[in-house]
């Protein structure tokens, strides 16, 4: 699954609505339909994008990539424990999915991004006439996508095993964190180079035609990035608890396993090279940005090619080693 990018200059609803509409057809089982939350998402898309189209990562781009691996969770656990997602849920999801991150102040306290975010779509969702139950329920579920550091500096999504225990708590905070385990190593570098330039200040122009400034800052995230991923994996079965009973979880577990074996271990193992090659990262960074002045094309087209080379010498890099 590629990361979405808007190929078009016309950022309005009807847009949006597309966007959420091809993903739909795409991701959706047989039988859903799709009713109002075509709209809230679509405007709580457009104000995502007026408020921070300039962010490298948290744009509107993100809440859509999203969708598309919580739709596809849904509907694997739909189809192995149809008692615990229906087909209304598909709509209902659409708001706190496309509005999780509609407010994303920069230096704000950790959770408060997420609460008012959360206010924000439980709003949309009472003015769209969604009941309080499914307004509340797309409130927690914006909450559970929160995280933050415990006291070992390991970072947690301190709200997952809080309060509501609805299923799609848990499919949107796995979709919004644990987006590398469902998309392998392409989704690691993607995510880590755009994160690196929006939480650095970094502008594309600076990463790609000043290799030698950049390279050091930009490692040390990749590091920084595989630990994550570490992490958060390693939370995933207490996560899990909360939301199922044993035997749901084993049955879910062995599913996710069938669906995602391969992207997992590819993305672990290369974080894994990442942790025991330190300089590794540096390497990868400064032999992708090379020679980028003969690349063709905008700085997001110059960076994509960067991302593809990067991510091709990460997964030669793991084979390997």
């Amino acid at each position: 699954m590629e990361p979405i990018r808007n190929p078009s200059p016309e950022y309005d609803t009807t847009y949006f609505a597309s966007r959420i509409e091809d993903i739909a057809s795409e991701m959706l089982p047989e039988g859903v339909t799709l009713g109002k939350g075509i709209e809230v998402g679509a405007n709580l898309l457009q104000l995502t994008h007026e408020r921070y189209s300039e962010n490298p990562y948290h744009n509107a781009d993100h809440p859509l990539n999203v969708l598309r691996r919580h739709w596809k969770l849904m509907s694997i656990i739909q189809s192995i424990l149809p008692d615990k997602i229906d087909n209304s849920m598909y709509d209902l999801s659409i708001a706190p999915v496309c509005g999780h991150d509609v407010i994303n102040e920069p230096g704000a306290p950790a959770g408060e991004n997420e609460e008012k975010s959360a206010e924000v779509v439980y709003q949309y969702m009472l003015e769209a006439d969604y009941s309080e139950e499914e307004a509340q329920i797309g409130y927690d579920m914006v909450i559970g996508t929160a995280v933050t550091r415990n006291k070992k500096g390991v970072i947690v999504q301190n709200n997952l095993r809080k309060g509501l225990q609805h299923p799609l708590v848990w499919v949107l905070a796995n979709a919004d964190i644990n987006g590398i385990a469902m998309e392998g190593v392409p989704r690691m570098v993607s995510d880590a180079l755009d994160l690196y330039l929006e939480f650095s200040g970094t502008s594309v122009k600076d990463f790609l035609h000043n290799p030698a400034g950049a390279t050091a800052g930009a490692a040390d995230f990749f590091q920084t990035q595989a630990q994550f991923l570490s992490d958060r994996l390693a939370a995933v079965d207490e996560d899990l608890s909360y939301y199922f009973t044993e035997k749901e979880k084993q049955m879910l577990q062995e599913a996710f396993d069938e669906e995602f074996t391969g992207t997992t271990r590819d993305a672990v193992s290369a974080a894994r090279v990442l942790f025991r090659f330190p300089k590794m990262p540096e390497l990868i960074i400064h032999s992708a940005t090379s020679g980028v002045e003969d690349i063709a094309g905008s700085g997001a087209e110059q960076l994509a090619k960067v991302k593809k080379h990067a991510a091709d010498l990460l997964k030669r890099s793991h084979d390997r080693s």
